[in-house]
């Protein structure tokens, strides 16, 4: 196991991404922060619950949401059992402007399924892709909008975000082998 970064890079990510989302956010009146369940869920809210507090006062409203990617897996008969979290599109879908948030890009597979459940609720105006970590090894031609650290790791290893919100005692990122548990 080898810790990559701690809550100093997770928290400047959060910052970062809420600037350039309230940046973009000037002329448009229905946008979302959407978070990939799990990990990219806790992001988002971080995210969302900063975006809230500082436009209080300057009249732009946010809408939050929710991926889960479950049914929309290219491996999904490969579990048998698969835990359903629920997908949360409170909002509506037709012509917003989605920022969609998760904590790891590597095969792009999880995007391509996120960006097919968004479409069962409606067709946005733009979808932008914000992640913390990307990770060298996509299979197919999706790459985030911004992003806090480009990675590559070899094949036999994980990338593990740990966040409070997830239980863990603090934000940190780990690189850990396959198969092994912290």
């Amino acid at each position: 196991m080898r810790v990559l970064f701690g809550p100093e890079i997770i928290e400047k990510f959060v910052s970062e991404a809420k600037d350039i989302i309230l940046d973009n956010a000037k002329h448009q009146d229905n946008i979302a922060i959407v978070g990939i369940k799990t990990g990219g869920f806790f992001l988002a809210k971080r995210i969302y619950e900063r975006l809230k507090s500082e436009t209080e006062q300057k009249n732009i409203n946010f809408f939050f949401g929710s991926i889960d990617i479950t049914f929309w897996r290219d491996d999904l008969t490969r579990n048998p059992h698969p835990i359903v979290k629920g997908t949360e599109m409170n909002f509506p879908v037709d012509d917003a402007k989605i920022y969609l948030i998760d904590d790891v890009i590597y095969t792009g597979r999880t995007v391509r399924a996120a960006l097919s459940e968004i479409f069962e609720f409606g067709r946005p105006k733009e979808v932008r892709l914000f992640t913390l970590i990307n990770r060298v090894g996509r299979e197919l031609p999706i790459h985030p909008d911004f992003f806090s650290a480009h990675l590559k790791v070899s094949d036999d290893e994980i990338v593990e975000v740990m966040l409070k919100e997830k239980g863990a005692e603090k934000d940190r990122v780990l690189i850990l082998e396959k198969g092994k548990k912290i």
